[in-house]
């Protein structure tokens, strides 16, 4: 097999490591993509839709849930994880991260036209799906039954996104959207920034503080300047040469962008614009060829109001919020296909996404380290402007080969006929993310407070380090490819589809951090003080002997870190169906997997950046990196039972029992020791290179009645057995903060039901025809053992972060007789549910529920037009958190989110 690997090289990650291509050794690897699914042209709304989904959920060997676009479409969801709120046992995290079955976004994955993709975020491996718009999706399909054709990685379940194929006619469709949040209306922060479709260049490191870090071999600071020069010219003085070094340390400085100052402005209107067009030619000879692009831009301005309470004097302890954020969101999608006949087809996707969050933010903190209350007036304020440009860019090329009737006659080759039916699919998926954040700046400065509205009155810099500035950048490559391969046997009472594949993925990452600090020698009774920030940074006011501005690097910068990891696997699969009755499915699947994960100094000049400690003993240093790599080579076995029957009360019934083993494997990013911020929760959180594999056990039984039109109800039982589960605990930190360290726990389980439904409310009354209801139930029991490598958790048995005991999603619609109107009010609540465990006897910190009611109103006037009418958050939810203490609860987070009006038009033919 490694003649097969020889085809794929490491690739390199910046610049050479010889120590990752001497770890990690070639295996194949392989996995099943699922079949290209044919574009489906829908006529009507919602039920013809859930329709033919119902076929494709009863032709899976497994259990499948399935969303088609037109039930997206209908509810008014603009992203993938807006609408993957909707299938039974998923909530939604941050508006962004699926959790599946109560387990984490850890035990979710993701894949794009089965194909395997890389994360653009820079804490987590799984990908933000509010990044994916639901105009590029054909369907979505979640898999919360393992089969031994997909990735091992398998915890709750997997998400597909099935991306819009090539069209049967000629498409054209152009919209066109407003949209209004309640909270955003007004007071909109801002900076003095040079934002361009979702990018800003004129935030990035610059080539002089890139050139100035070469010249003095990482370290700008003026001391070392003066060695340099004083090395370069001996006979140059003390004096001389410390001037010197402080005119070059500032220019050093005058070459970070400086104008953040932070007003207030009234927030820009949100809009969309998407548009797509497409056409089917006939080559000639049966041969046809497909081409449709899609296109989308997308800006909106929200405001954030937050405050944080400590549960030590949560009155006097607490932090106010107010934040803006204006995203950009810029897509562009081209699908090609050619089909040669109905047995050979080949298609290309090819996907670029960019995410921006533009923000700036007030934080004004009181009782930090026990100082300051809120009731003295005075605090303190970080001033922080954050850009973030995330990226995504995929190009796919995927075929279809089959023995077919036609193909044999094209043929004519009759010794052929023995193997009719036998099929080769195969897929080539290159992917690239990446993420920026140039110049993140924190400001710090005093704030006064008034005592009567608790609002701020002033703010004054204070401390020796006024700002510091971050550059940021992760980018991740990912090459996926594979192919599986169809026998079936048939008989008068048993049909048998032999499968088996072979694939091979890789990731390489490269997480690059620079911090610099600029500070002066001000005293604090100086009028520049009064100034706002860009005029205290003035190029002016640096350059000034008198100020003695300095800039240098700050922290170990060891942040930083490089990782390879490389999956092998393949599989063999039995699926047998016995007299149009039993199923059986029998998957065997064996992986390979590498990984390794480094941390690196982008300032080490003088030794290996690799190698933290140069001065150690060189058996040392070789056992570093022997300890760096991760092998695993494990064995995963699927079962699964089907039992099929007509008229059992409806008029296809199946009985699904499954059995799998899985493994969820540490991300890179958990595997390095240094420490990070979680930009969605603002806590430190720290690696462990020891972390280990969870291995799941997973049982599941579900029963599925499919009526007449599109009815149909389902219910599921599950079991999950976890040993070794990563979870988040809370370790130590000062000053009442709150800090997080990734260990694995002893064991966890989770067990559950599932209630899913479809049912048209006409059976009911004749009037009530153009009406109907849709909806899903999951309760769930989940218990997370800690185990030793807990730091003193409070609770030693306690549920799993992120899971709820309950989720609901209700949609109830209208579809008027003459297709002209349709109307959908959905519901969706999940339980509380565990934001992080307390220690040392202080509780755990419980995200409250939250209520989600949207309504949309769907207008056809012709039938090229839509005029499609939404509110969002109807009821005015806020996202809360609690403790509870022995004199009550304590809200320790809550943040406004406010309602959202929108309105689209579009125009298709």
């Amino acid at each position: 097999m490694s003649t097969y690997m020889d085809k794929f090289p490491l690739k390199k990650t910046g610049f050479a490591v010889s120590a990752l291509s001497v770890a990690i050794s070639s295996i194949s690897y392989a996995q099943d993509v699922p079949p290209p699914i044919e574009e489906v042209q829908v006529f009507g709304r919602l039920k013809s839709g859930a329709e033919s989904l119902a076929v494709e959920r009863m032709d899976q060997s497994v259990a499948v849930d399935i969303i088609g676009i037109e039930q997206i479409s209908r509810i008014g969801d603009s992203d993938v994880a807006a609408a993957l709120r909707r299938v039974p046992g998923i909530t939604l995290v941050d508006d962004k991260f699926v959790y599946v079955r109560g387990l984490g976004e850890r035990y979710s994955s993701t894949l794009l036209n089965g194909a395997v993709v890389p994360s653009p975020d820079l804490t987590r491996s799984v990908i933000p799906l509010d990044i994916f718009p639901t105009s590029i999706v054909e369907s979505l399909s979640v898999q919360k039954v393992y089969s031994a054709n997909m990735p091992a990685h398998f915890g709750g379940g997997a998400v597909d996104i099935r991306t819009t194929g090539v069209p049967d006619d000629i498409v054209f469709n152009l919209e066109l959207g407003l949209k209004q949040n309640s909270i955003s209306r007004s007071d909109f922060l801002t900076y003095n920034g040079d934002e361009k479709w979702g990018s800003d260049e004129s935030r990035a490191l610059s080539g002089g503080i890139q050139s100035a870090i070469d010249d003095y071999r990482g370290d700008i600071s003026t001391n070392n300047i003066q060695n340099t020069l004083q090395n370069q010219t001996p006979a140059l003085s003390d004096e001389a040469a410390y001037a010197e070094a402080q005119r070059l340390n500032r220019n050093i400085a005058l070459d970070i962008k400086r104008d953040n100052t932070i007003t207030a402005k009234d927030p820009s209107q949100d809009y969309s614009f998407e548009g797509a067009l497409g056409n089917n030619f006939d080559v000639g000879k049966g041969i046809e060829f497909g081409i449709i692009a899609n296109t989308k831009l997308e800006r909106e301005s929200r405001n954030k109001n937050i405050t944080q309470r400590k549960l030590d004097n949560p009155t006097e302890h607490v932090t106010f919020t107010k934040k803006s954020t204006e995203t950009t969101n810029v897509m562009g999608n081209l699908a090609m296909g050619l089909n040669l006949n109905f047995d050979n087809s080949i298609e290309t996707t090819h996907i670029f996404l960019r995410n921006t969050e533009d923000s700036a933010a007030l934080v004004d903190q009181f009782g930090n380290d026990g100082n300051n209350p809120l009731s003295s007036g005075e605090g303190e304020r970080d001033s922080a402007i954050r850009f973030e440009e995330r990226e995504m860019r995929i190009n796919q090329i995927r075929g279809s080969h089959e023995l077919g009737t036609d193909t044999l006659d094209l043929l004519g080759w009759d010794a052929l006929r023995a193997l009719e039916g036998l099929k080769f699919e195969w897929y080539i998926s290159d992917s690239t993310s990446t993420t920026d954040l140039p110049n993140e700046t924190n400001i710090n400065s005093r704030v006064f407070y008034s005592l009567e509205n608790q609002e701020p009155k002033s703010s004054v810099f204070s401390g020796k380090t006024v700002a510091d500035h971050r550059f940021t950048q992760l980018e991740d490559e990912l090459d996926n490819e594979g192919f599986k391969l169809f026998y079936p046997i048939e008989t008068a009472s048993l049909a048998i589809t032999l499968s088996t594949g072979l694939d091979n993925w890789q990731k390489n990452r490269e997480y690059k951090q620079l911090q610099f600090a600029i500070e002066h020698d001000i005293a604090i009774n100086s009028a520049l003080f009064n100034q706002d920030t860009t005029q205290f940074y003035s190029d002016k006011n640096i350059v000034n002997n008198d100020n003695e501005f300095s800039i240098g690097t700050v922290g170990s910068n060891n942040e930083s870190y490089i990782a390879t990891v490389k999956n092998n696997s393949i599989f063999g699969n039995i699926d047998a169906t016995i007299r149009d009755t039993w199923r059986v499915n029998l998957g065997i699947r064996q992986e390979a997997y590498q990984q390794v994960t480094l941390a690196w100094d982008p300032l080490a000049y003088d030794h290996s950046p690799l190698i933290q400690n140069p001065n150690a003993p060189q058996s040392e240093i070789e056992q570093y990196f022997v300890d760096a790599v991760r092998e695993e080579d494990d064995t995963f076995a699927s079962l699964a039972f089907t039992y099929i029957t007509n008229n059992f009360w409806a008029d296809d019934f199946q009985l699904r029992l499954s059995f799998a083993q899985t493994a969820i494997r540490p991300d890179m990013r958990e595997l390095s020791s240094s420490a990070y911020i979680d930009p969605l929760t603002g806590f430190s959180v720290t690696g462990d290179g020891q972390l280990k594999s969870s291995y799941l056990d997973h049982i599941d039984l579900r029963a599925e009645w499919f009526f007449s039109g599109g009815d149909s109800l389902t219910i599921s039982l599950f079991s999950k057995d976890i040993e070794d589960p990563i979870e988040y605990f809370q370790t130590p930190a000062a000053g009442g903060n709150t800090a997080l360290e990734v260990v694995n726990a002893e064991s966890a389980t989770v067990a559950g039901v599932e209630l899913e439904f479809m049912k048209g409310l006409g059976s009911l009354h004749s009037t009530l025809d153009p009406f109907f209801t849709q909806g899903n139930i999951t309760l769930l029991d989940h218990e997370l053992i800690a185990g030793e490598n807990a730091s003193s958790p409070t609770n030693e048995k306690r549920g799993l972060q992120g899971a709820s005991d309950y989720a609901v999603n209700m949609i109830f619609g209208f579809d008027s007789p003459n297709g002209e109107h349709s109307a959908t009010l959905a519901y969706n609540v999940f339980g509380e549910r565990l934001f992080f465990a307390g220690r040392l006897g202080e509780p755990d910190a419980m995200e409250q529920p939250f209520n989600s009611l949207d309504l949309t109103y769907s207008y056809y006037p012709i039938d090229q037009v839509s005029v499609k009418a939404k509110i969002k958050n109807i009821l005015d939810g806020e996202k809360s958190i609690e403790r509870d203490t022995s004199s009550g609860s304590v809200e320790v987070f809550n943040m406004e989110i406010g309602r959202t009006f929108s309105i689209d038009v579009k125009y298709s033919f």
